[in-house]
């Protein structure tokens, strides 16, 4: 029986399981093993991408921070098949709907590893003969962008710019733009310490995360319920009567914060209502979208005595939701001319 020599392993040919299973651990691991720096482009579940990045040998990586995006907090990943160092950081954002990728991105910044502290920060810096470094694995991912997306829509060539007196700093980059997805690849070098030493790739899907919602926005006249309750809720307020303004918020507010620290942050707003006239009118209507998706509408009040436009000050009134029916939040606003 013919007898086939596959990386020092015996293997029948008449075992066309065992020859089946060997064919598939080997494309594997050539897959993994070929992976630039660019994952797969393609909006794909997140689960997807985490079972990529373990293939890789890739380490999980906690986010330092907090987004402030309507996609989830982002899911990070240090790259240890790379030899360059600083090592690649991925961090891939989902949809909160459906776990589908909606934004990728690759970094290349040492900062991204050193103690969060100012003097670990400003201290830092790459030597400049590292910038040739820099630039061959810059020119390694635009050969991976050109190859997945063709060439590039616009480009700035690498160029020197003057640091404010303070050394120089050299900025090269690459945008692709199409109606689906927005790209691009960013390279930053100084010659001096604190300050910038990295590249970095974003990859961003045109990914409508509230579809209708700002046609919905766009043509929303409020909900007249809401409007008294905002106007009982103002006159309750200005007039100094805390306790029965605190009984129309909405109950997921009280539970963040207590009576006495709600008529400590109030009671600015009642004594600057007493020189205003105290009585105040409804301006404007407006439903905003929040980070997580959802849509408050807001009720936007005027002082009646202050006939300047736009008004001086306003007193926004928000709501957690189109059919809410407790306050859920309240902010003064003063214009700045």
């Amino acid at each position: 029986m013919p007898r086939h020599i596959a990386h020092g392993f015996t293997l029948s040919l008449a075992d066309p399981r065992g020859l089946l299973l060997l064919m598939l651990s080997i494309v594997a691991w050539s897959s993994a093993s070929a992976q630039g720096y660019i994952p797969e482009l393609a909006q794909k579940h997140i689960s997807y991408y985490e079972s990529l990045e373990r293939t890789l040998g890739s380490e999980p990586y906690a986010y330092r921070g907090r987004l402030m995006t309507q996609l989830s907090q982002p899911v990070c990943f240090v790259r240890t098949d790379k030899s360059f160092r600083p090592r690649p950081l991925v961090s891939y954002l989902y949809s909160r709907n459906d776990s589908i990728v909606r934004q990728i991105e690759v970094e290349m910044d040492s900062l991204n590893f050193l103690p969060q502290t100012y003097d670990a920060r400003h201290e830092y810096h790459e030597e400049k003969e590292r910038k040739d470094e820099f630039l061959q694995v810059y020119d390694s991912m635009l050969s991976e962008l050109t190859l997945k997306l063709g060439p590039s829509t616009r480009q700035e060539p690498l160029y020197q710019h003057d640091n404010m007196g303070n050394g120089w700093f050299w900025r090269r980059t690459n945008d692709w733009e199409n109606d689906s997805m927005s790209v691009d690849l960013t390279l930053m070098f100084s010659d001096t310490a604190n300050g910038d030493y990295r590249i970095r790739f974003y990859c961003r899907w045109k990914y409508d995360a509230n579809p209708g919602m700002s046609s919905l926005a766009a043509n929303f006249k409020g909900n007249e319920v809401q409007r008294r309750t905002a106007q009982e809720y103002l006159d309750l307020l200005l007039k100094k009567k805390y306790k029965e303004s605190w009984a129309l918020l909405d109950d997921e507010l009280k539970a963040l914060v207590s009576y006495e620290t709600y008529v400590e942050r109030v009671s600015p707003m009642a004594d600057d209502a007493k020189k205003q006239g105290r009585k105040v009118e409804l301006y404007m209507t407006s439903l905003m979208l929040d980070m997580s998706g959802g849509a408050r509408p807001t009720y936007v009040f005027k002082y009646a005595s202050d006939k300047s436009s736009p008004p001086q000050r306003t007193i926004t009134v928000s709501f957690k939701s189109p059919d809410g029916a407790r306050i859920y939040g309240v902010k003064p606003q003063t214009l700045i001319r």
